[in-house]
């Protein structure tokens, strides 16, 4: 459903606005693209000659198609127009009429019936071409006169005729069938009733049922009179009593009489019986109006069993039903197809993906939509597939996750078609492609949604408001919507049979015990307060101010004095802006405080501190007055009315929020006419600039939210819109990223010359490459994507850009490029080239524990294989590990062959700049096979012939077994010692992360302080959990920042977890005795930094092979034991741990050198207790 639109603007001047050149893209969520607001008429044909039925269509006075995309998928593109005429348009059809091969239009309006010809450009057709002058009531396209043409046939009220295609469209001789004094019919159906194969015509005039007979030429005359008191509209033709000839099947309608007549052709020559009823319909209810297109009736095979069925619509009902032809003109009993069609107008039957069966659809106009319902066989029928979708008149919109799935989804009301709807976002991008998925449409004037949680389970609930009728009384509802978790909603009453117009709802915590509660404002009544009791339940209404004179505008709950909790901002018409205080965080709004005392029409109302003096100001639109502004808090309760610059027309929303990112709230509104949609930059201590542009592409904006929706850490705002004052149909919700637009940016690709002929846009990207830009002041880095993409921020400055890693044995062009930024929102390109020195083999392997190895549990290791050399190579990886401590369960990719301890993966054409990964699951053993403190090995080997380094073509991992872990933590997979000799090794990093909490992590950000001592140029990302984008600002300050995340929590444990895993050199310049440190500080969403461990790395000039003081100087005594168990340590003991036999912990104890077992059973324990640098186990019985 989205659409991306790309606004571009030079420096302008209109009227007394001036906005300055940027671009905002607006991503379209709905439209009237998906939209016909009054669809009137719906017919199907091939239109563009794909063989595909396509819906051809009219709202009103436009003309639009619905391409039928694919079969397959049962997919209908959006809306597209073709035509709008200057009146209504009353009836369409198409057909080729010229026999040019192309889809020709015909159409009627009052003033009379004309075609467009088709030119092949799909939805291109000529100026319209007049083929009849006058009020006509039908046309009909068809073959009259059976020359192989089709004619045109057209009534009015006095006289009915047809014209004669020449052949190319053309219609020179008309031809009368009725004369005036005979009268139009208001039914004519073309079939052949006597089986000599010419179209004869069958009428309703009047009460008056009749048939014509067709010569073949065009010339009608009257066979037979079949009916004189046909009371009803609607007719078809038919084989009722399967005898092969064709009958006649009448609704008849008289007050409650309601019936399926018909009428039996006796001979098959057209000579009819008198009427036989074949069951009752149902009839209207009390006092229904006569003025609806009440019914609806055709016959055809709907379940493909040879024999004609009826197939009936009723429009109270809102339904298609069909009655399955038995044979001998009997029929059974109603089938449902659809009871979802608001309003139903008309129905017919297609063929929509060529299965051969007759597929429904249906024009509704209540709901506003056409719809169709795939024929499943055996005349069952698939639920309905809305083909337009769409909203009018929407009046709210909100933000919130509403199927659960960590991202931001919108819900909205709109009046115009009584529709409480939602929409996907399907990627966590903002990208809501799928169709508007509607909650309800059997209310009436829903309004004032607030999404929010209002049963503390976890997902989006949503309160409303609506009206309703009991006996002729207007009546008036609040209520709930509660989410089952994945988007289905059921309705609960809070409050019902309300006399007075609620003309406002807001949600919020007012009594500080940890729920949302609500607030609604009643017509000239009360502002009145419901208490949830924390599990969705609301107390009776609570009268908490009264306002029986005032008619309220807007309602929100704020904090409007900075003191935590929330208060209640109202505007009234004609009356006071005012706010309600929390006097005492528990909800009781014993005083009010007037902002303004009179204001003509403050349609909307909100805060911000716009002078950046630390209290909040009043944030309003005054409609009628053509007025926008803030009131100034003066900090004494007193307010002074600010106006924005320029002249503001109509505005009737307005938000605070940071367009530019400037850290300052900026105002946004809407006017007319242009710009309609607009912002006024903060310029601090209370100074707004001159109107700028957002986009015109938008209609009267009702309502703002502001929300993440592409799940980048930063807030964007979503404006919903109906007809705007200008008379544009614009009903559309739209979601802007502007922050964006004010960020200068370096992107470019980094290419690999494989052919030793200068790059071209056919090489290839170089993944993983480290591409830096610096100005006098600052430095950001940044790597290369699978494609050899990158993206860098810049602000106005000279930046310098250039190929960071290290890469000896390559050539770089250029080897800098300067980009100089005077404005903001500028984009620069530059492309690096990497040209190999000579033809060589460089291949790196490395392996990194994706968790830590515990007893009994699986561990994840990843195997990372680069090429860092000038062309592609094949090989094999062999992964060596200790199988008496654990075995092979499972990887990401088959391995070719295995044994004992050991697995063997093949590899083709890995590329230059590319790595080949491998996730290895192992099960480790329980203890006391597998026991904490066990020093486990890995061996990962990817040897080639002529590697130019090969010492760096095995891995060798060493890794503890330990009891317990933190799952947010850092390590360093060389330990805690290298020598000297390894100073020009990689040090080899891996940070881990998980999301502990209960709901999924919308973004995750990884801050990474760089030890001075390490020599960032060569840092290196080897691998990592889920796509991000890496920064490295002024050569130390890592981030990894996991935009658009969505990392669950653990509640799906096996997903909650996330990693980094980088390798980098230190500094060329170390010596003995140098240690390099290294955390990291994790951030989920917007919560504190969650702290990881501290890991050092020293360089020294030996390395023990145990430490200095020999395990066997610790003693466990006695052993077995009746209790009392003591260790001889020369060091401190930091922690004893015990297990039992089954792997799981039972005691621990802290810097102590004893533990008492006397209260545990007798059998075998194992003992862990660690000193500063060592661990130690053993086995103890207890006796």
């Amino acid at each position: 459903m989205l659409k991306n639109i790309f606004f571009s603007f030079s420096f302008l001047i209109w009227g007394s606005f001036v906005w300055a050149q940027n671009s905002f893209p607006q991503n379209v969520v709905i439209d009237d693209a998906y939209n016909s607001p009054t669809v009137s008429l719906a017919t199907h044909v091939d239109l563009d000659n794909d063989s595909k039925v396509d819906i051809l269509a009219v709202d009103y006075r436009k003309i639009f198609w619905l391409k039928n995309v694919s079969t397959q998928q049962n997919s209908f593109s959006p809306i597209q127009n073709i035509y709008t005429h200057p009146s209504e348009i009353l009836q369409v059809g198409s057909a080729d009429i010229n026999y040019d091969g192309f889809k020709d239009i015909i159409f009627r309006t009052t003033a009379g019936i004309f075609m467009m010809t088709g030119s092949g450009n799909l939805g291109a057709f000529s100026t319209p071409i007049s083929l009849y002058t006058g009020n006509y009531t039908q046309f009909q396209i068809l073959d009259i006169d059976s020359d192989g043409f089709l004619d045109v046939y057209a009534q009015s009220q006095t006289t009915a005729g047809w014209r004669k295609n020449s052949g190319n469209g053309t219609f020179p001789n008309s031809f009368t069938i009725f004369t005036s004094g005979t009268g139009g019919p208001s039914v004519a159906i073309f079939k052949d009733m006597d089986g000599d194969n010419k179209p004869d015509l069958v009428t309703k005039a009047g009460y008056f049922i009749r048939w014509y007979k067709n010569d073949g030429t065009g010339i009608f005359t009257l066979k037979q009179t079949i009916e004189s008191s046909a009371i009803g509209e609607k007719m078809a033709v038919g084989d009722i009593d399967t005898d092969g000839d064709q009958d006649i099947i009448y609704y008849y309608e008289n007050g409650n009489s309601v019936q399926f007549r018909w009428y039996k052709n006796t001979n098959g020559l057209g000579n009819f019986s008198s009427m036989a009823i074949i069951a009752n319909a149902p009839p209207s209810p009390t006092g229904f109006a006569y003025n609806v297109d009440r019914h609806g009736i055709k016959m055809f095979d709907v379940d493909m069993d040879g024999k004609d069925d009826i197939v009936y619509r009723v429009f109270w009902l809102n339904n298609v039903v069909w009655r399955k032809n038995l044979g001998n003109a009997t029929f059974g009993a109603d089938n449902t197809i659809t009871n979802n069609a608001k309003g139903i107008k008309d129905f017919n039957f297609a063929d929509f993906n060529n299965d051969g069966k007759a597929d429904i659809y249906s024009l509704s106009s209540i709901d506003s939509k056409i719809s169709w319902y795939q024929n499943l066989g055996t005349g069952s029928f698939s639920s309905q597939k809305v083909l337009t979708y769409g909203l009018n008149g929407i009046n709210s919109i909100c933000s919130g996750d509403i199927d659960g799935d960590g991202d931001i989804d919108l819900l909205s009301t709109s009046s115009g078609d009584n529709k409480m709807s939602w929409y996907r976002n399907t990627d966590g991008l903002g990208t809501f492609s799928e169709q508007q998925i509607v909650i309800n449409n059997s209310t009436t004037y829903p309004m004032y949604a607030q999404l929010f949680d209002a049963d503390n389970d976890g997902d989006k609930d949503f309160v409303v408001k609506y009206q309703y009728e009991v006996n002729y009384v207007t009546l008036y509802r609040i209520s709930l919507f509660k989410n089952n978790g994945s988007g289905n909603f059921t309705e609960q009453i809070i409050a019902n049979d309300l006399p007075k117009d609620v003309l406002g709802l807001a949600v919020a915590d007012i009594d500080n015990d940890g729920d949302f509660d609500l607030i609604a404002a009643y017509q000239q009544t009360s502002l009145m307060k419901f208490i949830n009791n924390g599990s969705g339940n609301f107390s009776s209404q609570v009268s908490f101010f009264s306002i029986a004179t005032k008619y309220p505008l807007s309602l929100k709950t704020l904090d409007m004095d900075n003191d935590g909790d929330f208060d209640v901002l109202a505007t009234y018409l004609d009356k006071e802006i005012e706010w309600y205080e929390n006097t005492d965080g528990l909800g009781s709004f014993s005083t009010n405080h007037i902002v303004v005392s009179q204001m003509h029409h403050a349609s909307d109302a909100t805060t911000a501190d716009i002078d950046g003096d630390g209290d909040i100001d009043v944030l309003f639109v005054n409609y009628f007055y053509n007025e926008a502004g803030w009131f100034q808090n003066n900090g004494n309760g007193t307010y002074t009315k600010k106006l924005v610059p320029g002249t503001v027309n109509h505005s009737r929303s307005i938000i605070a929020y940071d367009v530019d990112g400037d850290g300052l709230k900026d105002i946004v509104t809407n006017t007319f006419p242009q710009p309609k949609l607009r912002w006024y930059k903060n310029l601090g201590g209370g100074n707004l600039g001159p109107a700028q542009l957002i986009t015109n592409n938008i209609g009267r904006v009702r309502d703002f939210d502001i929300a993440d929706y592409n799940g980048d850490g930063k807030p964007d705002f979503v404006a919903g819109s109906d007809t705007g004052e200008d008379g544009d149909e614009t009903n559309m919700i739209t979601w802007f990223e502007t922050g964006a637009s004010y960020q200068n940016k370096i992107s470019g690709k980094v290419r690999f010359d494989e052919d030793n002929n200068g790059c071209s846009p056919s090489d290839m990207g170089a993944s993983m490459v480290m591409v830096k830009t610096q100005n006098s002041q600052h430095s950001y880095a940044t790597f290369t994507d699978d494609s050899g993409a990158y993206s860098l921020v810049a602000n106005q400055s000279q930046f310098t850009t250039s190929v960071s890693s290290p890469l000896p044995n390559y050539a770089v062009s250029p080897q800098s490029q300067v980009q100089n930024f005077t404005a903001l929102g500028e984009t620069q390109n530059a492309d690096f080239c990497l040209l190999p020195n000579s033809v060589f083999k460089n291949l790196e392997v490395s392996v990194y524990p994706l968790n830590v190895a515990r007893p009994g549990f699986t561990t994840t290791y990843k195997i990372v294989v680069s090429n860092k050399g000038s062309q592609k190579v094949n090989g094999e990886i062999v992964f060596n590990f200790n199988n008496s401590k654990m075995t092979y369960t499972t990887s990401s990719i088959a391995p070719d062959s295995q044994s004992a301890g050991s697995l063997s993966f093949n590899y083709t054409n890995l590329s230059p700049f590319h790595s080949k990964t491998i996730e290895v699951k192992l099960q480790m053993q329980t203890i006391p096979v597998t026991n904490i403190g066990d020093l486990l090995e890995f061996t990962a080997t990817a040897q080639i012939p002529q590697d130019i380094t090969p010492a760096d073509n095995t891995f060798v991992l060493k890794q503890n077994v330990v009891g317990s872990y933190d799952p947010n933590d850092i390590q360093v997979l060389e330990g805690t010692q290298i020598l000297l000799s390894q100073k020009d090794d990689y040090l080899h990093y891996v940070i881990r992360f998980q999301n502990t909490g209960n709901y999924h992590a919308q973004r995750v950000r990884v801050k990474n302080i760089l030890d001075d001592q390490l020599d960032w140029s060569t840092l290196t990302l080897e691998s990592y959990s889920h796509p991000n984008r890496a920064v490295v600002t002024n050569g130390n300050n890592v981030e990894f920042i996991f935009d658009a995340i969505y990392l669950p929590g653990t509640n799906d444990e096996p997903n909650s977890h996330g990693y980094i895993a980088y390798k980098i050199k230190p500094k060329s310049n170390v010596v003995v005795g140098d240690i390099f440190t290294n955390n990291a500080e994790i951030f989920f969403d917007y919560n504190p930094p969650i702290v990881t461990n501290t890991v050092n790395t020293e360089i020294v000039n030996q390395i023990l092979s145990t430490a200095s003081v020999s395990m066997t100087d610790f003693k466990i005594y006695p052993n077995p034991t009746n209790g009392l168990v003591y260790i001889k340590s020369p060091e401190k003991i930091k922690k004893i741990t015990v297990y039992n036999s089954a792997g799981q912990q039972i005691l621990r104890k802290e810097n102590q050198s004893e533990i008492d077992l006397s209260h545990l059973p007798k059998g075998i324990y194992i003992v862990t207790f660690e000193s500063e640098d060592k661990v130690h186990t053993s086995k103890v019985i207890r006796k």
